[in-house]
């Protein structure tokens, strides 16, 4: 009855005598139709119960064939970015080496900067949408000529058959600036902020094979992560006998220390009070920690970011830091800045990243009332609600130029005053049971400033 004319003048012309409809569920994924038998004769009741049959039959062979290439697609697809997977990249890149037959095929590997801490500032899910992003950077530089790959969990890659060094790095840098300015240009820029490195080998010349290629990629990728992020490098013949200056820069331990003690003397410079403050910050913190429980590299890691919280105060005005009376309100939203400032700073030391979920956290508040980003409760990391009780102690016991510090007893029912709605209750209430018995002493530093 739904038949247009023409359809059923086309049926008619063919001699179809009987129709059956291919379903699956309530699907209609195709029909079943026979002409006229050739003896003439109608179809009898079995004829059509055959059909029937058929017709149910074929509706599961379809099914299954469309569940088999469905599952033979997502074997190699990644289900989060849609971009070939792991699996299918190992298979491409040797197919594609074979494929080109000795000319030129270059491998491009990126991996987003400091992508496991975006995660914990922002969580899994906003990380999640930042790799669907940068899938769709991926895909579009790709185009037609190459094959985009996840890699890995942040780690991406693009196959580019016949593509020279020359080109494969223009391509490279046209992808890591997109990344840049579509993650500058977020509402919340500072924090928001992404970057990815990137690695570059070109098959025959700095490779003699796939697994070479991709070895040699993954070297360049390492070397651009290593000498500070958020750039291109392309794997050349000469490159590996510059790996030992490379390496001699990358250990941390005493260079870490050295370089967190220059910067510290920088703020010094500036303002004698910010140095003194964060080694004071520095030490109450640690005691605190460790008497939470926290294991030795936690109590350093609390002890390098109470070191570093203050160090963005390089970029504040002094006549800001020094003055004495009152801020303006325009001059306390600069001094806020020094958060972000001393992020952007530390993200370009080696291997010092790992402090930064506690600075960037230090003045959050329990209640989510703080900045920069007004987090709440434990949302907030444990090592910055432990130097948001310090440094506010500090502060208040603290000889400022616009005024005396405060006694202990003074700032005590102070911080007390503000637990549950500045400090964290149990880590604030810890903090004056330690001030009181003695472990963390403020006498001891003011007689050290009076000597």
């Amino acid at each position: 009855k739904s038949m247009w004319d023409k359809e059923r003048r086309v049926i008619a012309d063919l001699g179809i005598e009987v129709i059956t409809p291919i379903k699956s569920g309530d699907d209609l994924i195709g029909i079943l139709m026979l002409t006229r038998k050739k003896n003439s004769t109608a179809y009898t009741l079995d004829d059509l119960d055959l059909l029937t049959y058929l017709g149910a039959s074929s509706a599961i062979v379809f099914e299954n064939a469309r569940l088999f290439s469905r599952a033979q697609s997502d074997a190699l697809i990644d289900s989060l970015t849609r971009l070939y997977n792991h699996r299918y990249f190992h298979q491409a890149l040797q197919g594609q080496v074979k494929k080109v037959a000795g000319a030129e095929l270059s491998l491009l590997l990126f991996d987003l900067d400091l992508f496991k801490l975006y995660n914990d500032l922002y969580g899994h899910w906003e990380g999640d949408k930042a790799l669907e992003k940068v899938a769709a950077i991926m895909k579009r530089a790709a185009g037609q000529k190459g094959i985009a790959c996840r890699y890995g969990g942040e780690e991406f890659a693009i196959i580019l058959p016949y593509f020279d060094a020359k080109r494969a790095f223009d391509l490279a840098e046209k992808i890591r600036l997109e990344i840049e300015e579509t993650f500058l240009n977020t509402a919340d820029v500072t924090q928001r902020f992404l970057t990815a490195s990137a690695g570059v080998c070109t098959y025959p010349h700095a490779a003699a094979d796939a697994e070479e290629l991709l070895k040699r990629a993954d070297l360049a990728l390492y070397t651009a992560k290593n000498k500070g992020k958020n750039q291109t490098i392309v794997y050349t013949p000469h490159f590996d006998s510059s790996l030992g200056d490379i390496n001699g820069s990358l250990s941390a331990g005493s260079a870490n220390t050295a370089t967190i003690y220059a910067l510290t003397a920088a703020i010094d410079a500036k303002d004698h009070y910010t140095f003194g403050h964060s080694q004071r910050v520095a030490e109450y913190a640690t005691i605190l920690s460790g008497a939470m429980g926290l294991d030795k590299p936690h109590l350093e890691i609390i002890k390098e970011a109470a070191l570093l919280h203050d160090v963005g105060k390089i970029g504040i005005p002094e006549k800001i830091l020094t003055k004495e009376g009152r801020l303006t309100d325009e001059e306390y939203e600069m001094v806020k800045k020094h958060v972000e400032m001393s992020i952007t700073i530390i993200k370009h030391l080696p291997a010092m990243n790992h402090v930064i979920p506690a600075v960037i956290g230090h003045h959050e508040r329990w209640d989510g009332k703080g900045y920069p980003r007004g987090l709440r409760g434990e949302n907030i990391p444990l090592p910055a609600r432990c130097l948001a009780v310090a440094d506010a102690f500090d502060a208040m016991t603290s000889d400022r130029p616009y005024r005396a510090g405060l006694s202990v007893d003074v700032a005590l029912k102070e911080i007390e005053k503000n637990m549950g709605t500045q400090f964290d209750p149990s880590v604030a209430g810890l903090f004056i049971k330690l001030v009181e018995e003695g472990v963390i002493s403020v006498d001891k530093h003011r007689e050290m400033k009076n000597a």
